[in-house]
C-alpha cells in the first residue's frame, strides 16, 4: 500500500514546507516510494538573520507601516457582519 501524498506548512516556530509525494522507484523497477521535497528555512537559510513574527510586526508598525493591522471600524463593522453567524 502507498502512503498518501503530504503538503506540510509550518509556521511558527520552525518555518518549513515540505511535500511528501509518491513517486517511481529509480531503475527499472516500477514499485512505488516515497520522496521528500522539503524547504525549511532554518537549513536552508542558515546565514540569514530571521525574526520571529512579533518581531517582524512590532518593526513595521514602528516604521509607521499600518497594513498588518485592522482599524477600529473596520473591526466594528466585521463584528456586525459576522456577529448573527
Amino acid at each position: 500500500k502507498c502512503p498518501r501524498n503530504e503538503l506540510v506548512m509550518r509556521l511558527q516556530p520552525e518555518e518549513a514546507v515540505y511535500m511528501k509525494v509518491n513517486v517511481k522507484e529509480p531503475g527499472l523497477a516500477t514499485k512505488p516510494v516515497q520522496s521528500e521535497l522539503d524547504l525549511s528555512y532554518k537549513s536552508r537559510y542558515e546565514e540569514v538573520y530571521s525574526p520571529d513574527a512579533y518581531t517582524r510586526l512590532l518593526l513595521e508598525a514602528l516604521r509607521g507601516n499600518q497594513e498588518n493591522f485592522v482599524r477600529s471600524d473596520n473591526l466594528l463593522e466585521s463584528c456586525k457582519l459576522f456577529t448573527p453567524l
